[in-house]
């Protein structure tokens, strides 16, 4: 059936979101056709389809079977693999953690949509567009917003503030109040939709922070976050901008050089001290003082939304798998972020890495 077709027919809008999936429609696509629903309600409608999917699509456990041989295959069970088994490649569990079996499910990759509902905060750098006349757009739009002086400050509105690291004329750095979940998302991409209206425009010398409420994150969660996000760190600058990869970036420098001391802290304040009192890291923990979240600082300057919409979910994705799991840095390629994302993510991210590549 063609996208047309579906949306004609007189059947429900969770089978059209579904028909539309199959057509390989991105949430994002959908949620633009404006006739099936906002990103939220349709995320919802997408993961119970992912959940159908996997169920469906689980093979049976079999009995065992002789074989010529006359040996027997045992039938598979989750207890702690054997040596050079299909399970080495399989994330670590947290000390005198044993997995159950759906959480052995989890770490294999069959994972679930889960629905963005945490807290989280964004920056968007760029330029050349009057903040004024920013502001009184977005503010038509019902986005409230303050053009304010250079600051710090988390507040109830959108606040444009100055930013003397971006070059170009009329630069500008929007931040957001504190968003929470698809409710969240739908009014970010409302801002992303009058940015480009207003023909904002980015650089090499922008960027784009997302920050993450980690008030109720223990320590060990949080190590485990950085550990996974260095093990990853070479995947990651592989779908970002080159001037955003590496080391070579004032403001995004690399994790990595920090792994022994990370890996050797006990707690909160020896991981915060690691980073000797800088924010200008790729993950930065400093702003646990100020607003008690993990801020990521390594996105290039965009303000497009599918870009920023993946990026959020990508390190939601990691966030939530870190409060359980460490991955192994002998097995963290781009081939295992299949193990993290769902396929409209891991998609995403193959695409941007292709045209980053080009």
């Amino acid at each position: 059936m063609t996208v047309e077709q579906i949306l004609a027919s007189s059947n429900t809008k969770a089978w059209k979101i579904r028909k539309l999936i199959d057509l390989g429609k991105t949430r994002v696509e959908i949620a633009n056709l404006q006739v099936l629903g906002a990103y939220g309600a349709i995320q919802n409608v997408y993961a119970a389809y992912q959940r159908e999917r996997a169920t469906a699509t689980t093979p049976p456990v079999l009995a065992p079977v002789p074989i010529r041989s006359s040996v027997v295959v045992p039938t598979p069970t989750p207890p702690t693999p054997a040596r050079n088994t299909t399970l080495v490649e399989a994330p670590v569990v947290l000390a005198n953690e044993r997995p159950s079996d759906n959480r052995l499910k989890s770490m294999l990759g069959n994972r679930e949509l889960k629905p963005l509902t945490e807290k989280f905060g964004i920056e968007i750098e760029a330029y050349d567009t009057n903040r004024n006349e920013l502001s009184t757009t977005l503010n038509d739009n019902n986005v409230v917003c303050v053009v304010e002086g250079y600051n710090h400050t988390t507040r109830r509105h959108w606040k444009i503030v100055t930013d003397s690291s971006i070059r170009g004329e009329q630069a500008f750095e929007i931040v957001s109040p504190i968003l929470v979940g698809q409710e969240g998302m739908d009014e970010l991409k409302k801002v992303c939709t009058v940015l480009q209206m207003s023909a904002a425009r980015v650089n090499k010398s922008t960027g784009l922070h997302v920050h993450f409420d980690a008030a109720e994150m223990t320590f060990q969660q949080i190590k485990n976050l950085l550990i996974n996000y260095m093990n990853f760190e070479e995947e990651i600058d592989s779908f970002l901008s080159e001037s955003r990869r590496g080391d070579t970036n004032t403001y995004t420098k690399s994790i990595k050089n920090m792994r022994l001391r990370i890996q050797a802290a006990t707690s909160k304040e020896e991981l915060k001290s690691a980073y000797n009192n800088s924010r200008y890291y790729k993950v930065n923990l400093q702003s646990l003082n100020v607003h008690n979240t993990i801020e990521f600082r390594q996105h290039s300057g965009t303000v497009e939304f599918e870009k920023i919409s993946n990026w959020i979910i990508f390190l939601h994705n990691l966030i939530d798998y870190s409060k359980q799991y460490v991955y192994p840095t002998s097995t963290a390629n781009f081939e295992a972020l299949k193990r993290l994302n769902q396929k409209v993510v891991y998609d995403f991210l193959v695409t941007r890495q292709n045209q980053m590549a080009a």
